[in-house]
């Protein structure tokens, strides 16, 4: 959210509310000028540049494997934009204190099903319980008083 917050008043309205925001330089063509487009970082755009990470890193971990042939790297393997949604939802619920509304939120899910679907993993469920755990103690003290 850091990152994009100084060109978020340059995007269109309707993406003004999204996470993943970049500004474009184009040349055109007709006036021989420049000129910047602020959006939602295309998936292509997204796939591509993923696909030379990895091309780039395994080409370093094949020179280490060479170097160190008795301490071998394994591969980065490739991997879609999609398995990043899984970990952005987490540091956003995480962020948020284990409040998933406001994952929901900033995520922008019209759903706050969709948010949980991808608040799986171990980090979430520890942070779920200790949620419930602080709010069960949270009752007891005051059904009990002081």
């Amino acid at each position: 959210l850091a990152l994009t917050e100084p060109i978020i008043a340059t995007a269109p309205p309707s993406e003004q509310d999204r996470l993943f925001l970049t500004r474009s330089i184009h040349k055109e063509h007709s006036r021989r000028s420049l000129r910047s487009r602020t959006g939602v970082i295309e998936h292509t755009v997204l796939r591509r540049a993923i696909l030379r990470f990895i091309e780039r890193a395994n080409q370093r971990i094949d020179a280490w494997n060479t170097d160190h042939p008795d301490q071998l790297r394994e591969p980065i393997a490739d991997f879609a934009p999609a398995l990043f949604r899984g970990s952005v939802a987490t540091e956003h619920y995480r962020a948020s204190g284990g409040d998933v509304l406001v994952a929901q939120s900033i995520l922008n899910h019209a759903s706050v099903a969709t948010t949980e679907t991808y608040l799986k993993s171990e980090e979430t469920t520890r942070l779920q319980r200790q949620t419930i755990a602080h709010l069960q103690e949270q009752m007891i003290n005051w059904v009990l008083g002081p």
